[in-house]
């Protein structure tokens, strides 16, 4: 066997450069041509009916389906519209959507029973008294990390804002205080502290925090207005439009009926809170 020479080295190495620089620039050219193939697929998005709107929002962020709608723009006897509602077209996309859908709430429901430990504890009954006493000393020390937690946020430190609001939320949640008026107080506590953690986490677009954190505060108290809010935004984030809409019908009916936003508040008050929320 006879070893390359140093020229002969070279010559490859060189030879194995061009290709790498040929295989980047095809690949540059191919993002950038991708790139210009969503534009054109925004722009007909745009375009389309609501009703089009609602069918591709839960499937228009995956890469398979993209690459599905990019195909109909390239037909100029079809609008891009009367692709999606194809029969055999439509018929494709209509069970891909199926699929995503049914995953996401899977996915979802797996996330609650994992990320919300405090949840779980109350399904389960796993609750312990608290006397007068010591709940009077808990109340105090979970306040007092709220207001650590809100401290965070206006530092903006909204990450940080996140886990501490969480944390108050989880010190209290499977905890059944002695008195009506402390558990009042706990249950607005953990709903204020979790509202405030979708905030947070809007802040940091830990979209899947927010909508954890927002489903858990309405839990506990289903008229929490900004609740509904934030997680209708959540959800809108994720384009599952139609799901968003539920929330945001439910919060413009709470406020337009007096309803309360943190637990709190009603009449007249509740309906101005549901106007600033809501608009």
């Amino acid at each position: 066997m006879t070893l390359p020479s140093g020229e002969e080295e070279e010559e490859e190495e060189e030879q194995e450069k061009e290709v790498h620089k040929t295989s980047a620039m095809h690949t540059a050219a191919a993002a950038q041509q991708w790139e210009e193939s969503m534009k054109h697929l925004k722009h007909a998005l745009n375009q389309c009916d609501e009703e089009t709107k609602r069918f591709l929002a839960p499937i228009i962020k995956h890469p398979a389906a993209q690459q599905i709608l990019v195909s109909f723009l390239s037909d100029s006897c079809r609008s891009f519209q009367d692709w999606v509602w194809e029969p055999r077209a439509h018929e494709v996309l209509a069970r891909f959507r199926s699929t995503l859908l049914e995953r996401a709430a899977q996915e979802e429901g797996e996330a609650m029973a994992t990320r919300f430990t405090w949840q779980l504890n109350m399904a389960r009954g796993k609750t312990s008294t608290v006397e007068a006493t010591a709940a009077d000393a808990l109340l105090k020390e979970a306040a007092a990390k709220k207001e650590e937690a809100k401290n965070r946020f206006l530092q903006r430190d909204y990450g940080g804002a996140l886990k501490a609001y969480l944390r108050v939320a989880d010190m209290l949640s499977n905890q059944t205080l002695e008195g009506d008026d402390r558990q009042t107080l706990s249950h607005e506590l953990q709903g204020s502290s979790l509202t405030n953690a979708a905030v947070s986490a809007w802040k940091v677009n830990d979209i899947y925090a927010l909508r954890l954190a927002a489903t858990s505060a309405l839990a506990l108290d289903g008229r929490n207005l900004k609740a509904l809010y934030w997680r209708a935004r959540g959800k809108e984030k994720e384009s599952l439009f139609d799901a968003a809409l539920v929330d945001a019908k439910v919060g413009r009916e709470g406020g337009r009926e007096g309803g309360r936003e943190g637990g709190r508040g009603g009449g007249r008050e509740g309906r101005e809170k549901g106007k600033k929320i809501w608009g």
